[in-house]
């Protein structure tokens, strides 16, 4: 009997479980690094859709109020001229609306404007706009400051 098992080769069931845990390991990590490339991936394009989008409603919004110097946020956080012309954010289907025309933005959830305090000085008006955009669930806001007499933005 001996010499039967001698030349007998195989892996013991011991030896079978501990390859059996290590293949296990192994494949947990290569699965968790995986979701975690795939999230910083996701999340990088959102990042760059966010920027792509605040760079958008910035240039419109410079735009609009160089056109429209005297132009007032109204009861919908909505920039209005006299004349009626509107520059508006449509949070349902996620356009900036610009007299005829109108900018589809992808992660932007909300876009309002306000007439900032200039402590009295005459003539003088600062339009404070307010983003907020989703990246990964996550609610961010961007906040930026247009001067329509200089007509650029300040962050």
């Amino acid at each position: 009997m001996n010499a039967r098992n001698k030349n007998k080769r195989g892996m013991t069931l011991v030896e079978l479980s501990v390859v059996l845990a290590i293949i296990a390991i192994v494949s947990t990590m290569v699965v968790t690094f995986v979701l975690m490339v795939n999230t910083r991936r996701r999340s990088s394009e959102q990042t760059l859709a966010a920027l792509t989008d605040i760079e958008l409603v910035e240039s419109v919004t410079e735009s609009f109020i160089s056109k429209h110097p005297s132009c007032a946020p109204n009861a919908f956080a909505q920039l209005e001229d006299v004349g009626g012309e509107v520059l508006a954010f449509n949070a349902t289907n996620g356009k900036l609306t610009y007299g005829g025309s109108a900018v589809s933005l992808d992660v932007v959830t909300s876009v309002q404007f306000q007439l900032a305090d200039t402590a009295g000085r005459d003539g003088d008006r600062l339009y404070i706009c307010t983003v907020k955009y989703n990246i990964l669930d996550t609610e961010k806001t961007h906040v930026f400051c247009v001067n329509p007499y200089v007509g650029e933005a300040v962050p």
